[in-house]
């Protein structure tokens, strides 16, 4: 993850685990400065820009 994000590769962090880490954070500050944190499948595909929720009529 360190050199995928040093090399400018998007990184994106799916998060299963809902213990919460502090107050303010979702994930270690790692995590949440290097990459794109996401919560849930729909979360998932729109950083992805997946087609899959453009819907068969885009």
């Amino acid at each position: 993850m360190g050199y995928a994000f040093a090399v400018g590769k998007p990184v994106i962090a799916l998060r299963t685990d809902f213990r919460r880490i502090g107050h303010h954070e979702q994930v270690n500050l790692m995590l949440e400065q290097s990459s794109s944190v996401v919560t849930s499948c729909n979360q998932l595909l729109e950083v992805l820009h997946a087609p899959l929720l453009q819907g068969p009529d885009a």
